[in-house]
């Protein structure tokens, strides 16, 4: 118990510092304040789920190395070109299960709301990754992976909102992490934590009266740019 509280106070602590830009990363500050749910209460909570990152020269982190190897060798070219697709994920990219129809553009209502859950989990993550500050095979602060957490968690919502297509999008938001592999882009642990993570945050989002009320206007404004009743 008094090791946890030493850790609470610690993270705390960290959390009141400015978060400040490294090389290389370009998601240093937070985005703004916490539409939904308060990102630092859910940083906390996320640090007494995950498993710490694998450290270099053990046993994990080579397991780590060695599975991300055999996926990104041999991802097809074709997987690869469809992992590319969502490099700068936006929910918008879900426009390859739901049509052309869904777009920012048509969409202004939807395109707001989901601009303000990015700004709810990613300001979590961003907290995360400079707490663990674990280095990926690309970039610094990897874990947990932005884009398995973004992907996830739209995923989720969508399938919410336009449950006739909930298998497609459910795959194509998982999909979204397992494409960061065959990138080499993220460790295998980095994408298994941000699948964690969105399972912690999604109930936080659900639970926000604001959350439900934008959700459902975002839900009709879709449906009906869709054609679906």
């Amino acid at each position: 118990m008094q090791s946890l509280l030493l850790r609470s106070l610690m993270v705390l602590a960290a959390l009141a510092l400015p978060i400040l830009s490294s090389p290389g990363h370009g998601r240093a500050q937070v985005l703004g304040p916490d539409p939904y749910f308060p990102s630092q209460a859910a940083t906390l909570e996320a640090l007494t789920l995950l498993p710490a990152p694998p450290q270099p020269g053990t046993a994990n982190q080579a397991a780590n190395v060695q599975l991300l190897n055999i996926v990104s060798s041999t991802a097809t070219p074709q997987m690869v070109a469809a992992a590319q697709w969502d490099a700068n994920p936006s929910v918008f990219d879900f426009s390859q299960v739901l049509g052309p129809n869904f777009s920012a553009e048509k969409l202004p209502v939807t395109n707001t709301f989901f601009n303000k859950v990015i700004i709810n989990i990613e300001n979590t993550n961003i907290n995360l990754d400079k707490l663990y500050h674990s280095q990926g095979p690309v970039s610094p602060d990897s874990y947990p992976s932005a884009h398995t957490l973004l992907g996830f968690v739209d995923g989720v919502i969508l399938a919410d909102m336009v449950p006739e297509k909930k298998d497609q999008l459910l795959t194509y938001g998982v999909q979204f992490g397992l494409n960061r592999l065959i990138l080499g882009a993220h460790w295998p642990t980095d994408v298994t934590a941000g699948q964690m993570e969105a399972a912690l945050l999604l109930p936080a989002l659900y639970a926000s009266p604001q959350f439900q009320s934008d959700f459902a206007q975002a839900k009709t404004e879709v449906r009906a740019q869709l054609g679906l009743k």
